[in-house]
């Protein structure tokens, strides 16, 4: 008896500590026909901003509210880093930032996807350096962010 009651106690304190992840995301060659998103009518277009004057980086968010996606392009701008890493961070409402490893392309370019489940729950994305391997929470510089709501 103790050890079904034991393995049952397991399974609840599992599944407490298990949470649903509250959105998907792809990065570069792992998004597929990326056109039929950007070309939607139900899409809205909006460019990214840099925190630095001297920052040549330049790309753009697509939001269908619809889908609940989000499809990031950063056509340049951003520089190979040998000591850090560029780490990307959607921020909910509550400004909490959950943050992704940034994978740029020698050219400076990155896609990423996000595939929420409620879009409204957020407000913006922002790019930052930060260690090699990135941290839990933005310690800058930053590099870019993007409003959305």
């Amino acid at each position: 008896m103790w050890l079904f009651c034991s393995g049952g106690l397991n399974d609840i304190v599992y599944q407490s500590n298990t949470v649903q992840p509250e959105y998907e995301i792809y990065q570069n060659n792992e998004i597929n026909e990326e056109s039929l998103f950007t070309n939607s009518p139900h899409v809205e277009v909006q460019q990214l901003v840099s925190f630095s004057n001297t920052s040549n980086i330049d790309g753009a968010l697509w939001v269908n509210k619809e889908t609940q996606e989000m499809l990031l392009k950063v056509k340049g701008g951003l520089e190979g880093l040998e000591q850090n890493d560029y780490q990307l961070w959607i921020v909910d409402q509550d400004n909490h930032a959950e943050g992704e490893l940034l994978m740029v392309d020698t050219n400076g370019e990155a896609k990423v996807l996000y595939r929420l489940n409620d879009l409204s729950e957020y407000k913006h994305i922002k790019a930052s350096v930060e260690p090699l391997g990135g941290s839990k929470t933005p310690t800058g510089p930053e590099t870019f962010f993007v409003d959305f709501d």
